[in-house]
């Protein structure tokens, strides 16, 4: 059984050879780097260990296991985020962090010299009205800008290779991540409710 099927085969609830085991993200460059220095991963010393996608795939060979979903997005990378592309903005800087509006328009603070959760200050969406205005704006399915690219060949090329296939990127798909950008933890949860 390949990784696309048990993926597939797992999720609908039918016989896999066993369950899915995936990375769905890598470590966190310090953390690589601190295995590194304790002997306890060996990477090639021309590896660029600030390519996540490499990283990922090295964690996979380590660690042995299953490829994870791979992400086909369509065009700019969100398939169910924001478009258009939302610019990147700095509100303020110092030397050791960075507060910024982000591609989903939330406000968020984090470390400028290392790796860290970032703070979450503000999202989007803090009542109906902003809601509208969000969706006016930036999620329109109708927009011909929001689906393009080669994603149908690279779809294809993966399913030959027996990948398993998501749409858009983790952690910005499904019904919880999306919602959680939207409104932040405790709304989103609360919303729920």
């Amino acid at each position: 059984m390949n990784y696309r099927d048990r993926h597939i085969n797992y999720l609908l609830g039918r016989r896999v050879d066993r369950a899915p085991f995936t990375l769905h993200l890598p470590p966190w460059t310090s953390t690589a780097v601190r295995w590194m220095m304790e002997k306890k991963i060996r990477l090639d010393k021309d590896f660029n260990i600030r390519d996540l996608g490499a990283l990922r795939d090295e964690m996979v060979k380590i660690f042995k296991t299953d490829i994870p979903p791979q992400a086909l997005n369509f065009n700019h990378g969100l398939f169910l985020g924001p478009f258009p592309i939302r610019p990147f903005e700095v509100i303020e800087q110092d030397e050791v962090s960075m507060t910024f509006i982000d591609s989903w328009g939330i406000k968020t603070r984090d470390f400028t010299d290392k790796t860290s959760m970032p703070q979450y200050l503000e999202h989007p969406v803090k009542n109906m009205d902003d809601w509208k205005q969000y969706k006016k704006e930036w999620l329109d399915p109708d927009n011909d800008g929001r689906i393009g690219g080669n994603w149908s060949e690279v779809g294809k090329e993966w399913m030959e290779k027996g990948y398993p296939i998501q749409l858009g990127d983790f952690i910005n798909v499904g019904l919880f991540g999306s919602l959680r950008w939207l409104m932040g933890d405790e709304e989103c949860m609360i919303s729920f409710c």
